[in-house]
């Protein structure tokens, strides 16, 4: 059941929007998913990593100048976003998930900040012997952790792949706005940082790049479909935010004007591509399943993983307070329009 007012039953037409004219932004949904269906992690599992996660925060706690930091990553989404997005991966790789969500997320939030010094971060994640102080001991903190977890292959592949994203500094805006779709997603690839996220995957589904998987068009295909689906799913549900915030790293925010579109043109063109990825997904995945030989318990772990991934994205990016205001439930079917008000989102049926 959702919460949400403003729910009605039937298609979604121009008589049920002319209901709705106290929302300020009125956008009718073509999506067509499966990704509702989410498994949730086991009870006693997400208890390990809660408690795991609060030992961290507790020896944050404990070090000086580091009460503050440890406050905020606690109050933030990195804990329960690595639960949702990893519910059938071992805990012990959830809480690794975690700590380096939890640190990103803040680092995205700290990266304008005239303070800050991408050196010393990087330094800390690189595991190089120095004083660190404020945010960098809290990056040094979850990565060594992470660090020893994965071993030196897999972190240093997580390292190369930080390090490029770090090197781009905070987002500056757009030089040129991008001409359609798809020169947005290409552009935006380096910035959104995804690929930081494939060994983590490898990791807990056993499936490692080299040895389990190999290069192949269907692992290719795979990755380019979870990249779409991801930012693309955040595009169009974080879009009140980035409106509210005059922020233009959205394709909903870039796209009109560039295109000379209207906005639910863009829309209509976003959904039908997440639809695409999706049916991509699903295709490449049976392709690298059944190729996979003895290896096959672990490739379809590792598919399986990047579906999760897809589907905690879409729960969380339908039902975040970050995105949407306070009291947004999660809905039991996707809503054919949204109404983007700048207090919340009411979603439409």
């Amino acid at each position: 059941m959702n919460t949400n007012d403003g729910a009605v039953d039937g298609a979604v037409d121009g008589a049920v929007l002319e209901n709705h004219r106290d929302g300020d932004v009125l956008l009718s949904l073509s999506l067509r998913t499966d990704l509702l269906d989410h498994p949730r992690m086991p009870a006693d599992s997400q208890a390990r990593v809660r408690a795991g996660y609060g030992a961290w925060i507790d020896r944050l706690r404990e070090r000086p100048g580091l009460a503050d930091h440890a406050d905020r990553l606690l109050a933030g989404p990195g804990l329960d976003f690595a639960l949702m997005i990893m519910p059938r991966m071992p805990a012990e790789c959830v809480l690794e998930a975690a700590l380096m969500l939890s640190v990103s997320l803040a680092l995205d939030d700290v990266m304008n900040d005239e303070r800050f010094d991408a050196g010393e971060v990087l330094s800390a994640a690189r595991g190089e012997e120095r004083a660190y102080t404020g945010f960098a001991e809290v990056f040094r903190s979850a990565t060594a952790h992470v660090r020893d977890a994965l071993g030196p292959a897999l972190y240093g592949r997580w390292l190369e792949e930080f390090t490029a994203w770090l090197s781009g500094g905070p987002w500056q805006g757009w030089t040129r706005p991008p001409r359609d779709l798809d020169e947005y997603l290409r552009l935006r690839y380096g910035d959104f940082g995804l690929s930081t996220s494939h060994v983590f995957v490898e990791h807990g589904s056993g499936a490692i790049a080299g040895t389990v998987l190999t290069p192949s068009a269907a692992l290719s295909g795979l990755h380019t479909a979870c990249y779409e689906h991801t930012v693309l799913v955040n595009d169009l549900f974080s879009y009140r935010k980035e409106w509210l915030a005059g922020e233009d790293a959205n394709a909903l925010m870039v796209l009109p004007k560039a295109q000379g579109v209207g906005l639910q043109a863009v829309v209509d063109a976003v959904c039908e591509r997440v639809n695409r990825a999706e049916r991509a997904f699903a295709a490449h995945g049976r392709s690298l399943v059944a190729a996979a030989g003895v290896h096959t318990d672990q490739v379809r772990a590792y598919v399986n993983g990047w579906r999760d991934m897809l589907s905690g994205n879409l729960v969380c990016s339908l039902s975040t307070p970050r995105y949407h205001g306070p009291g947004t439930a999660v809905p039991e079917r996707m809503p054919r329009a949204m109404a983007v008000r700048r207090d919340r989102t009411v979603y439409l049926w």
